[in-house]
């Protein structure tokens, strides 16, 4: 048992960004979104609810949208942790600012580009 992770937690980071057209207002991501279709919600959901531990679930395009999910949550949200109250104004600032911040951020939590490619 030890080792593995409750799909409840990782889930419940994952969902809203997989139905997203746009995961993030910060981060830039590349790919085909939103990465689930509207009749695919229900069988998610069912995993999700109803699978205690995520390496149990058992339909792999499942997991693998969960995990394409999560890595955006945690990437979406630890930018946003980083800027801090510069949040406020960050899509106002120049285009090359905003790449800046971005670069640094990536830096700082050793991501590189194909990160943010989603596919």
């Amino acid at each position: 048992m030890a080792g593995k992770t409750l799909t409840s937690i990782i889930g419940r980071k994952a969902i809203s960004y997989i139905f997203s057209e746009r995961p993030s207002l910060f981060v830039p991501f590349e790919g085909n979104f939103p990465l689930a279709k509207d009749y695919q919600r229900e069988a998610i959901m069912n995993e999700v609810c109803g699978t205690h531990y995520f390496e149990d679930i058992e339909e792999e395009w499942i997991k693998d949208l969960i995990k394409k999910g999560a890595q955006i949550y945690d990437i979406d949200q630890g930018f946003k942790a980083f800027l801090g109250d510069r949040k406020k104004t960050y899509n106002a600032l120049p285009e090359s600012e905003r790449a800046e911040l971005l670069a640094e951020f990536m830096d700082k939590n050793c991501l590189d580009i194909g990160a943010l490619r989603i596919y």
